[in-house]
């Protein structure tokens, strides 16, 4: 298990601007999910491509991304475009693996409660190989 400490206010931040904005950008999984295709898209075959293209950003829900690149530290961004988002750079900046890129969104459900908890300063994600889960 490894646990990341982000700053409170931030994630406030970035939880208001996703959902705060009109669109949203998708996950791979939220591409290849018709429940968020644009109408008239619904008969078409698998979205094997991954064309986002066939999404309409409306229906994504709001959340944020844990965010780690090879080589850059791991930081949270807004899921809302446009992508000009706030980061939440990870406060001791940690790297998960240096090779590999990771992607991961964090529902809006997962994060609220305790992003409201004034008395926190800050918010503690702990990721366990390929499960995240908010603990305080």
């Amino acid at each position: 298990m490894t646990l990341f400490k982000f700053d409170r206010l931030a994630v406030v931040e970035l939880l208001a601007h996703s959902q705060a904005a009109v669109e949203r950008l998708p996950t791979v999984d939220q591409v290849t999910d018709r429940r968020y295709w644009l109408s008239g898209k619904d008969g078409e075959e698998e979205n094997e491509g991954l064309d986002d293209r066939w999404v309409d950003r409306r229906k994504i829900p709001p959340g944020l991304w844990l965010i780690q690149l090879p080589t850059e530290p791991l930081y949270l961004s807004s899921n809302g475009s446009p992508a000009t988002v706030i980061e939440a750079p990870e406060l001791e900046a940690r790297s998960l693996d240096d090779s590999e890129a990771v992607w991961e969104f964090i529902p809006l459900e997962s994060l609220e409660k305790v992003a409201q908890d004034k008395r926190r300063k800050f918010i503690q994600l702990s990721i366990i190989k390929d499960s995240i889960a908010v603990v305080g």
